[in-house]
C-alpha cells in the first residue's frame, strides 16, 4: 500500500488478525448429524440467504465442511472478483456449516466487522485480481487468503467506530433494495391489472401481429473481426435490459459498401431470438427515438409495424413486457438444452390492443411507475458509490473518528 497511515495504525496480514477456517467437520462425523448448509450461491454482496431446512451428515455434498459460528465471515475465495462475502449472524444452537468454496474468517485479535467491512475496499479487490490474475478458474487458496493485507487501528475501538459508520451505510442501501423490491412487485400488479382492464374493455380488439406488421433479420454474415468499429448496432444485452432501446448503449460494426443489411427505424418492435431457458426467450425493446444508419445484433429480429394506427409503439413498449405477453410468448420456445422462438408461432399471436386513446392513458401510468423506478435505483446507485468513497477515507485514516 502506498499511501501514508496514521502513527497509530498497522499494515497487517489476516493471518494475523483471524482465524482461518477454524473447526471443520471430520469424515468420522455420525452421518445422521444434522445440519444447515451453506452453498456459495448462498450468499452474494454482504447478504446471506440462510437455509429453512437440515440435511443429515451423509446425504450432505462433500464440500460442506466448514463450521460457521455467530460473527464469522464467510468469504467466497471462488471467483471472488464476484464478492459472495457475508457476515453470518445467527447465534442459535443449529449447526451450520459452509462450502469448502468459502474461507471462514474468525476475529480473535481485532473487530471482526472491521475485517469484514475491509473486504470491500479497493485494496482487497486489487490484491485479490493480482492474486487470480490470467487464471482459467478464479479462485483463492488458504495462503492467498492469509496474505491478505489492510490497513488497521491498534486502537480497537477505532476499529469498531469506523466498522459501525459503514454499517449504517449498508442498513441505508439495504432499506433501500427492499423499496425497490417492493416497488417493482407494485408495479408487477399494477401491470396486471391493466392487462385485465384491456381484456374487459369492450372496445379491445385482438390482431394478429402478421396483420400489424412483419419480421426483418438482424446482421448476417459478419465475424469477429467486423466488430468493434464502423456503424452503431443495437446489442443483444441492451435488447434484453430494457423495454425501451438505449440509443446511447451501442456496440460498432463495420459496414462495406453496398452491403445490405436491415436497419432499425423509430416504432420498430425488436425480440430476442433464443435463450437458455424458454423464461427469457422473445424478451422485447422498443425504439421509440428517432435513429438513423443503425443495424441489429445477430441474435435479435425486428418486427416492424405497418403503421402507428393500431398501436402505439410507446405502448407497445410497456405491454409487450406484461406477465400476459410474455405467458403468451413463452410458450413458443422450442429446444431442449437452448431454446428459440418460434417466429411462425409468434406471427401467429393474436393480441388484445385498446383503442388508441386508451393507450395513450395508460401510457401515463406506466411511464409514472417506471420513471419511479428508475429513480430509485439511481438513488442506491449514488448511495453505493458514496459509501466505496467513504471506506476510502476511513479504512486508510485519511479521515478519523472519535472513540
Amino acid at each position: 500500500m502506498k499511501y501514508k497511515i496514521p502513527e497509530n495504525w498497522s499494515i497487517m496480514k489476516f493471518e494475523d488478525l483471524v482465524e482461518i477456517n477454524p473447526e471443520s467437520m471430520p469424515e468420522s462425523t455420525d452421518p445422521k448429524t444434522e445440519l444447515f448448509y451453506i452453498d456459495l450461491s448462498s450468499v452474494k454482496t454482504g447478504k446471506i440467504d440462510y437455509p429453512s431446512e437440515p440435511m443429515i451428515f451423509k446425504e450432505a455434498p462433500s464440500r460442506a465442511r466448514r463450521i460457521v459460528k455467530d460473527k464469522d465471515i464467510l468469504m467466497a475465495t471462488v471467483r471472488p472478483n464476484l464478492k459472495g462475502f457475508g457476515l453470518f449472524e445467527n447465534n442459535s444452537d443449529n449447526l451450520f456449516i459452509a462450502s469448502t468454496g468459502f474461507a471462514v474468517l474468525r476475529a480473535s485479535k481485532c473487530n471482526g466487522d472491521y475485517i469484514y467491512q475491509s473486504l470491500y475496499s479497493h485494496f482487497i479487490e486489487k490484491q485479490i485480481e493480482n492474486m487470480v490474475v490470467g487464471s482459467n478458474y478464479p479462485a483463492l487458496n488458504n495462503s492467498d487468503v492469509a496474505s491478505l493485507r489492510i490497513a488497521i487501528p491498534s486502537d480497537i475501538r477505532e476499529q469498531q467506530k469506523i466498522a459501525e459508520i459503514l454499517s449504517k451505510w449498508d442498513q441505508a442501501i439495504e432499506k433501500l433494495e427492499k423499496l425497490i423490491e417492493l416497488k417493482g412487485k407494485s408495479f408487477q400488479y399494477l401491470s396486471e391489472g391493466l392487462t385485465q382492464m384491456i381484456l374487459e374493455e369492450p372496445s379491445t380488439k385482438f390482431h394478429s401481429l402478421s396483420s400489424l406488421g412483419n419480421t426483418l433479420s438482424g446482421l448476417n454474415g459478419k465475424n469477429k473481426d467486423d466488430f468493434g468499429s464502423g456503424k452503431p448496432y443495437i446489442t443483444y444485452l441492451n435488447v434484453f435490459k430494457n423495454h425501451q432501446i438505449n440509443i446511447e448503449d451501442v456496440g460498432f460494426v463495420r459496414i462495406n459498401l453496398g452491403e445490405k443489411q436491415n436497419k432499425v427505424a423509430y416504432g420498430d418492435i425488436i425480440f430476442t431470438t433464443s435463450s437458455e431457458t424458454p423464461n427469457e426467450v422473445g424478451m422485447t425493446s422498443v425504439v421509440i427515438d428517432e435513429i438513423i444508419d443503425c443495424h441489429l445484433n445477430s441474435f435479435c429480429f425486428i418486427f416492424r409495424l405497418n403503421s402507428f394506427d393500431v398501436l402505439d409503439p410507446n405502448f407497445a413498449s410497456y405491454f409487450f413486457r406484461s406477465c400476459y405477453m410474455r405467458n403468451l410468448i413463452m410458450k413458443l420456445a422450442q429446444g431442449s438444452t437452448r431454446f428459440n422462438l418460434s417466429k411462425e408461432g409468434l406471427m401467429k399471436l393474436e393480441i388484445p390492443i385498446p383503442p388508441k386513446d386508451t393507450q395513450k392513458k395508460l401510457i401515463e401510468v406506466y411511464s409514472a411507475a417506471i420513471k419511479e423506478q428508475l429513480l430509485l435505483k439511481q438513488m442506491l446507485s449514488n448511495l453505493k458509490i458514496q459509501k466505496q468513497g467513504l471506506m476510502q477515507k476511513l479504512l486508510t485514516g485519511k479521515v478519523r473518528v472519535k472513540v
